[in-house]
């Protein structure tokens, strides 16, 4: 954080050293973000072609003055413009030629006037507010002066109060330019109100989009509690969204434990071109009630994948047959042999490590082996790989980031689906209940790991101990681990040194205790043994 002065004395620096500068990001770091004095700044740079920053006492003079000054300006996005943008003054980027993206950040709701201001900016339009109170006007609007221009939509947090079908997804819809739309919805009436994504299908163009159910303030009963507004992800609604918006690329669902089903999430199958995925099923009610997933069940191709609340029940034989035909294997990853007797088996791993599934999980192989019956011939001593398990592997062949919080995940599990991840380079294991040192030393076949983070507070069966089993992670760049044996006793410095590739280290642990464990002189002495990794105590 730096003050303006401090902003004004870098642009001035900036302006001398970078004259034909074209791009330039003011990130919410500059506290003050961009006034009349800094825009002044800014038009000396004649060949700027992008432009982002925050507004700071921006008045509607500067913000023309600023659209005027840079005849290059193609991309401009501008946060923070709580009074700035008038009607007068919306005219400003319709009279700058070359810009092609405006992204205006805003607190409140523009007037009409201003709208159909932007509806002469030769580019594509983008809007992000912090809330919308006037709902209904604001997408009336768009709808008549923007829709062929507004390609991302950001409406903030939406109160509703009324049936949303009609003062929500109806005009959403008719925006049939958006390619990027995210909301947060909640409802604290007395009647239970049911917003319906599928309604949503007429966005053909939609690639991006992101929902999530708040929790709602009852006066009357003076407490917080789940919106009293249902978002049903059932088989139908994903089976009528995935026919609509078949670009459908990222899709983020922050719902409720009685909104979506097991059902509905392997519906989510028939998103073709879906790359990053996360649900989260709040269980806004005690006793939590977790939602089944079965992992093959989920979209082909599938990049990121964020699971919340969520009881993954994949067999681990199903895991071990997607290991098998798994695309970009590598040959030091071992390889799995289905035999002759039907039974999985694992070669012995570089690290020492192997799986076997028992007779129990053999026959489950089977019945997936056999489940297409179009194979091949076998070779001798193994039977070649159906179609199945191709598609099986097609599903998590390809995650390069897995991020699981407060999931369900039993060891073997875990175990076997480190097999089936083969381009997996980031981690997230947070409060996911089944973890043990055991499973956690499984994680040494992910040789490709980068980050990998284990937050596990109050699991008794996971200690420091299983990262010794990890050497083989040498491409490891970012590690964030806790435990309730670092908590107390701090780290035990051998554990972590065979990580020389390391930069930041986030360790759950007090200053005391960790000059407990490595001597008086705690934070400097581990930086000594690890001179190349940045420490960070989180406690």
């Amino acid at each position: 954080m730096f003050t303006q002065a401090a902003g004004q004395r870098l642009l001035q620096g900036l302006l001398q050293a970078c004259p034909q500068l074209e791009e330039l990001h003011v990130l919410p770091e500059a506290r003050c973000g961009l006034g009349d004095d800094e825009v002044q700044l800014l038009g000396r740079l004649q060949r700027l072609k992008v432009l982002e920053f925050r507004a700071f006492h921006l008045t509607a003079g500067g913000l023309t003055r600023l659209t005027g000054q840079l005849p290059e300006l193609s991309s401009l996005s501008c946060h923070g413009l709580d009074t700035c943008l008038d009607v007068a003054t919306a005219s400003c980027f319709a009279a700058c030629p070359s810009l092609r993206e405006l992204h205006l950040g805003m607190d409140y709701e523009l007037p009409e006037g201003a709208m159909q201001q932007l509806r002469d900016v030769a580019g594509d339009v983008s809007m992000r507010f912090r809330w919308t109170d006037k709902l209904t006007g604001l997408l009336r609007t768009a709808r008549f002066y923007l829709h062929a221009r507004l390609v991302r939509l950001d409406l903030g947090c939406v109160r509703l109060a009324r049936d949303p079908s009609t003062v929500l997804m109806e005009p959403l819809a008719s925006l049939t330019a958006l390619s990027d739309l995210r909301m947060s919805v909640y409802s604290n009436g007395d009647a239970t109100l049911t917003l319906q994504l599928s309604e949503l299908r007429a966005l053909s163009n939609l690639q991006v989009l992101h929902l999530t159910k708040q929790h709602a303030y009852f006066p009357e009963q003076r407490r917080m509690a789940e919106s009293s507004i249902a978002v049903p992800l059932s088989a139908d609604v994903a089976a009528g969204l995935a026919a609509g918006c078949r670009k459908l690329s990222a899709l983020r669902l922050c719902l409720g434990g009685s909104d979506v089903t097991a059902e509905g999430l392997a519906g989510l199958s028939q998103f073709g071109s879906l790359r990053s995925l996360s649900v989260n099923a709040e269980p806004f009610r005690s006793p939590p009630q977790p939602v089944a997933l079965n992992l093959l069940h989920l979209p082909k191709g599938l990049t990121e994948l964020d699971l919340r609340n969520i009881d993954i029940t994949t067999p681990p034989a199903a895991l071990l047959a997607a290991a098998a035909a798994a695309p970009g294997r590598r040959a030091d990853a071992g390889s799995i042999i289905v035999t002759d007797s039907g039974c999985a088996a694992a070669e012995q791993q570089p690290s020492g490590l192997a799986f076997a599934a028992d007779a129990g999980s053999c026959s489950a192989a089977v019945e997936d082996v056999h489940a297409d019956q179009t194979m091949q011939q076998p070779a001798v001593g193994t039977l070649p790989l159906p179609r199945a398990q191709d598609e099986a592997a097609a599903v998590l062949g390809q995650l390069a980031c897995l991020k699981l919080e407060s999931c369900r995940l039993r060891s073997r599990q875990l175990e076997a689906l480190t097999m089936a991840l083969p381009r997996l380079q980031q981690l997230k294991l947070c409060h996911v209940s089944g973890l043990c040192d055991e499973g956690v030393v499984a994680l040494s076949r992910l040789t490709g790991l980068v980050e990998l983070s284990v937050v596990a507070p109050h699991n008794k069966a996971l200690t420091q101990r299983s990262l010794a089993a990890l050497a083989p992670l040498r491409g490891l760049r970012y590690l964030t681990w806790q435990t309730d044996d670092l908590t107390a006793l701090g780290p035990v410095v051998a554990s972590y040194q065979h990580f020389t590739s390391l930069r930041l280290l986030k360790l759950s642990c007090t200053p005391a205790a960790l000059q407990h464990a490595c001597g008086a002189k705690g934070k400097e002495g581990f930086r000594q043994l690890m001179p190349y990794c940045n420490l960070n105590l989180t406690c």
